[in-house]
C-alpha cells in the first residue's frame, strides 16, 4: 500500500518547491511538485524533478570511508568518529582548537544544519570558520545598509514595469518566468538589463546589453536624468531618507557621455530608462548576482536601491529593489548562544587558498568540508586544492565522491532532504517549508544533524546537544508562535510567514537605526578586470547545476565557450572547434559557440562545472572581492582566448 508524504526541495534556490512524494515498500516512486502550492503549481525544475536519480544513483556513498595509503576503505560509524574525534583532540591540545577549519556554504538551505553545527563547534572551543561567500553576501550588507532588511515587493501584478537587472530567471528563479508571462499578456512591460541574451532577455520588450560591472553607473545615469528634470520624489528624499544631498552629488559628478561610454547604453536608452521610473511608475526593480559580481558589487546594489528610492518606487504597490527574502526571521536563533566559542577566527571564502596558507598562531591542522565543495567553487581553485593537501587531516561529509574527497582522509556519508527531519524557509516567497522524512536514510547515512549528536558524544559534550529534530526546531520558533503557527502546522504543509509584508515599508518607516531610507553617499568607479586579459569571463548556473551539484551523466567533458562572431573570425575557429581559455591563474578548453548576440569583450561559458579539468571554471576566477559582504567578485575575473 502507498503512503503519501509531503516535503519541500532542499534545494539552494528562491522557489521552495513543495514536494509530494509517494512510497511504496520503504521506497519513493514518485516525486512530484504539489499543484496546490500557489506559486510553484507543481512544477519541479529539471534539478528538483530529478532529485529520484540522485538518491538511488549508484554512484551515491553509503557507508563511512577511511582512506588507506591513498585508497578508500569502508569502515563503521565507530571506527571513522572515533579516528575523527582522536585528530580533533590532538590537533586541539597540541595547537588549540583553532587549528580546526570549519568549511561550509549553502548546498543545504535547512535549518538545523546550521544550528546544530553553530552549538557543535562553539561547544569544541571554537574553530577556525569561513566568512563571506559567492552569492549573496553584497546585496544583503547593500540592502541592511539601505532599508535595515531584505525585504521585497511582492505584488508583482501591481507593476506597470519590471525590471530584471542581472538575473536570468529562466533558470535561477523558473516559477517566477510564467508570472512574468502573466502579467505581460495584461500590459506590464518587462526589460533586461544584462551582458547576456539569454532566455530571460528574450522574454523582454526590451534588452539592454550593459557592460559588465558598470551597472552602477548606469543607475547613477538613470538617476541623473530624473534628478536634472525635477522628477525625483521629493517628499520621499527629504521626509523618509538621509544623506540625499550627498547622492545627489555622485551624480552630478558624472556625465551622461561618460556613463554612456563605460556601460555601452546609449544616452536615449538611459533616458528611455528614466522615463520608465518617473514617468511610467510603478517600476519594479527585480537583480540577482550580475551586479554584484564586481569589485564595487555592495555600491552598484546601493545605487540600484538609490535609483529605485529616488524616483518614488519604494514603498508603493508594484514597486520596490529586490532580489529575495531574509527568510531567517521566522525563527529565533539566539538559543545557540548558550553555547559561547573561547576562541574564534574566519577567513574569507572567496580567498580561502590563500588565506589559509598564511594563517599562524595556530596554523590550520584539520579540516571539516560540509554542504560546500571548496575545491572547485571558489577562487583560484587550484590554489585552494593545494591548500587543502596541506592539512594533516581532512573529513568530507557529502553524499558523492567529489573533488573534495581527493583531499579528504575521512568521508562520512550524509542524508538528502527526503532522508531527514528539518524545516527551512524560502527566500523568494513568505513561506516556512516542511522537509519531512520521505524515507528511512539509505544504507548507513546519517544527516549532518545526527553526525554532530554522535560525534559530540565521543568528544565529551554530547549531553548538551540531545535531542529529535523536531525538539530543536521547537525551541527556535519564537517568532512563529507568535503569529499562531505550530510545527505540526508545518509539518503538514508550507505556511504564511506573516511578518513578511506584500509591500514593505509602505509606511515608509524603515528598519535602519534612523528609521529612514539610507542613500549611498560615497561612490567612485573603479572600473573591472585586468586589461591584461581582453575578456570578461561570465560563466552563469544552468538549468541542470545547482552550483557543483550536478548528476554524473550530466556533467560533460567539456564547456561550451559561446563568443561573438566577431571574435571566432579573428581566431579563425568555427562552431565545435576548441579554445584554450586562459589567465594568470591557468587555462581551461572549451568549444566554440559561434552567436552574433553576444557581446565582443564577453566569452560566456557554460556549464561551468565539467569532467576533465581539476578545478572547473573557478580555476580561472581571481581572487577579488566586493566592496562590501566579501563576496567574490568573479565579474572581475578576465580572459585571453587563443585557438587550441
Amino acid at each position: 500500500m502507498s503512503q503519501q508524504v509531503v516535503t519541500t526541495c532542499g534545494k539552494d534556490c528562491p522557489d521552495a518547491c513543495q514536494v509530494i512524494c509517494e512510497v511504496e515498500n520503504g521506497k519513493i516512486t514518485k516525486h512530484v511538485g504539489d499543484k496546490s502550492h500557489p506559486v510553484t503549481n507543481g512544477v519541479l525544475c529539471y534539478r528538483g524533478s530529478s532529485m529520484l536519480k540522485r538518491v538511488y544513483h549508484s554512484e551515491r556513498v553509503l557507508k563511512p570511508q577511511i582512506k588507506e595509503n591513498g585508497a578508500w576503505k569502508e569502515a563503521s560509524w565507530d571506527s571513522a568518529l572515533d579516528l575523527i574525534a582522536g585528530k580533533l583532540n590532538e590537533y586541539k591540545s597540541q595547537y588549540g582548537s583553532l587549528s580546526t577549519l570549519f568549511c561550509t556554504y549553502h548546498a543545504g538551505t535547512s535549518i538545523l544544519k546550521g544550528v546544530m553545527a553553530k552549538c557543535f563547534w562553539n561547544l569544541f572551543g571554537g574553530v577556525t570558520t569561513v566568512s563571506g561567500g559567492m552569492s549573496m553576501e553584497a546585496a544583503i550588507t547593500a540592502q541592511v545598509a539601505d532599508f535595515g532588511n531584505v525585504l521585497p515587493n511582492l505584488d508583482i501584478p501591481e507593476s506597470k514595469n519590471i525590471i530584471i537587472w542581472g538575473k536570468d530567471a529562466v533558470v535561477t528563479n523558473p516559477h517566477l518566468v510564467p508570472l512574468l508571462k502573466d502579467v505581460q499578456k495584461n500590459g506590464t512591460k518587462l526589460y533586461v538589463i544584462d551582458p547576456l541574451n539569454n532566455d530571460t532577455a528574450k522574454l523582454a520588450d526590451k534588452h539592454y546589453q550593459i557592460r559588465p560591472g558598470s551597472d552602477g553607473l548606469l543607475a547613477i545615469g538613470i538617476a541623473k536624468i530624473i534628478a536634472d528634470q525635477g522628477k525625483a520624489d521629493e517628499e520621499f528624499t527629504s521626509k523618509y531618507a538621509n544623506g540625499y544631498e550627498k547622492y545627489k552629488a555622485i551624480l552630478d559628478k558624472h556625465s551622461l557621455d561618460d556613463i554612456s561610454n563605460a556601460t555601452d547604453i546609449s544616452k536615449d536608452d538611459i533616458a528611455e530608462l528614466a522615463a520608465i521610473y518617473s514617468d511610467r511608475k510603478p517600476t519594479g526593480t527585480w537583480f540577482c548576482l550580475g551586479p554584484q559580481y564586481s569589485n564595487k558589487g555592495e555600491s552598484n546594489i546601493r545605487l540600484i536601491d538609490a535609483l529605485a528610492a529616488m524616483s518614488g518606487n519604494v514603498g508603493v504597490k508594484g514597486g520596490g529593489s529586490q532580489f529575495g527574502i531574509n527568510g531567517a526571521i521566522a525563527f529565533d536563533l539566539s538559543c545557540t548562544d548558550q553555547f559561547v566559542a573561547k576562541e574564534s577566527r574566519s577567513i574569507t571564502l572567496p580567498l580561502i587558498g590563500t588565506q589559509m596558507a598564511g594563517l599562524q598562531d595556530p596554523p590550520l591542522k584539520f579540516a571539516w568540508i560540509a554542504a560546500h565543495n571548496p575545491m572547485v567553487l571558489t577562487c583560484n581553485s587550484s590554489k585552494v586544492r593545494s591548500s587543502f593537501d596541506s592539512l594533516d587531516f581532512r573529513v568530507l561529509v557529502d553524499t558523492f565522491m567529489t573533488k573534495a574527497s581527493e583531499s579528504a582522509d575521512v568521508f562520512l556519508p550524509t542524508t538528502t532532504y527526503l532522508e531527514e527531519h528539518d524545516v527551512r524557509f524560502s527566500y523568494g516567497t513568505p513561506f516556512v517549508c516542511p522537509i519531512n522524512k520521505v524515507i528511512e536514510p539509505l544504507g548507513e547515512s546519517k544527516s549532518d544533524f545526527e553526525i554532530y549528536q554522535l560525534l559530540a558524544d565521543k568528544l565529551g559534550f554530547g549531553d548538551k546537544l540531545k535531542g529529535t529534530p523536531d525538539e530543536w526546531i521547537e525551541k527556535l520558533m519564537g517568532p512563529l508562535k507568535k503569529q499562531g503557527i505550530t510545527l505540526s502546522q508545518i509539518r503538514e504543509g508550507q505556511v504564511v510567514n506573516k511578518d513578511i509584508p506584500t509591500i514593505p515599508y509602505e509606511d515608509k518607516v524603515f528598519m535602519t537605526e534612523s528609521k529612514k531610507f539610507e542613500f549611498i553617499t560615497d561612490y567612485e568607479f573603479t572600473g573591472t578586470g585586468e586589461s591584461a586579459y581582453p575578456f570578461f569571463l561570465i560563466a552563469p548556473k544552468t538549468v541542470k547545476t545547482q552550483n557543483c551539484q550536478v548528476l554524473p551523466e550530466d556533467m560533460c567533458d567539456m564547456p561550451d565557450a559561446i563568443i561573438n562572431d566577431s571574435i571566432a573570425g579573428n581566431l579563425n575557429v568555427s562552431n565545435g572547434e576548441k579554445v584554450l581559455l586562459s589567465n594568470k591563474n591557468g587555462n581551461v578548453e572549451a568549444n566554440v559557440v559561434i552567436d552574433s548576440s553576444m557581446r565582443t569583450d564577453c566569452v560566456w561559458v557554460t556549464p561551468s562545472v565539467f569532467k576533465n579539468h581539476p578545478g572547473t571554471i573557478n580555476e580561472l576566477r581571481v581572487e577579488v572581492l566586493t566592496d562590501g559582504g566579501d563576496e567574490a567578485a568573479f565579474t572581475n575575473s578576465r580572459v585571453d582566448i587563443k585557438k587550441a
